[in-house]
């Protein structure tokens, strides 16, 4: 990409082709922020960066300080702690790699890891944000996938059986059916992961993130009664949910 010897530029990188790359997130935190708000299946990212440590003298070995280069990765909210692009640069920090996945959730697995290398001497930075947001996509499109082979509702599961298809049903197991008239072709969270909605036990997702409102009344089963109802929608909506629910009170209940 460049006419001269790269030894000078090896020695002195820095995080410019990423805030070309990516000129709306001033850091690492930025963008991992607007790459899980805008895409449907949430993804985490992960960055490996690499940086000089001073390692002091432990009095065993040589009185002096030496250098120690220091190659690790950093993951999602911890992205923030490493500011922004000039902030990394002013520290010796070097981005070398992002990484970028999506958990599904209900399922015990989730999407393939990806890992972008960094090419900071042998790529423009409009090439590497193309890698990046098509990454994005495929992961999307992976967890799309995944959340369809497994999330059907009990109605789905009646529609496969009903075509010589046996699924559990609304477990985590069930495909989605495309037509189904009860969760629209969307799926529901499965009933297993409520407990954890309720606790925070999984912190920072959004579980109706990109699905619409029968998710918070189709995974209620109606035995648990009005105040689990009107708990569930505090919890994830607030006092406005809360409105939403007495006034949805009789069409749940009904």
């Amino acid at each position: 990409m460049r006419d001269y010897p790269t030894e000078y530029d090896q020695e002195n990188l820095n995080n410019s082709l990423l805030a070309e790359a990516f000129p709306d997130a001033k850091g690492l935190g930025d963008l991992y922020r607007q790459t899980y708000k805008y895409t449907e299946c949430g993804p985490w990212l992960s960055a490996q960066i690499q940086y000089i440590k001073v390692i002091e003298s432990d009095g065993y070995g040589s009185d002096m300080p030496y250098e120690q280069k220091v190659i690790e990765w950093v993951h999602s909210d911890d992205l923030y702690n490493l500011g922004t692009w000039a902030d990394m640069d002013s520290k010796g920090i070097l981005v070398t790699a992002l990484m970028v996945g999506s958990i599904v959730e209900g399922c015990d697995h989730g999407t393939e890891e990806h890992e972008l290398e960094v090419k900071h001497l042998d790529e423009e930075a409009q090439e590497f944000a193309e890698r990046f947001y098509k990454t994005v996509e495929e992961i999307n499109a992976e967890a799309k996938t995944i959340w369809n082979d497994t999330h059907g509702c009990e109605t789905c599961a009646i529609h496969w059986q009903e075509d010589g298809l046996k699924f559990d049903g609304a477990d985590g197991a069930t495909p989605v059916w495309k037509d189904c008239p009860d969760c629209g072709g969307n799926g529901i969270l499965p009933m297993k992961n409520f407990d954890k909605i309720v606790n925070n036990d999984i912190q920072g997702k959004d579980y109706t993130k990109g699905k619409p409102d029968f998710v918070l009344d189709r995974i209620i089963d109606k035995g648990h009664g009005a105040a689990f109802y009107i708990l569930l929608i505090v919890t994830c909506l607030g006092f406005y949910g809360l409105l939403w629910a007495i006034l949805a009170l009789p069409y749940v209940f009904g």
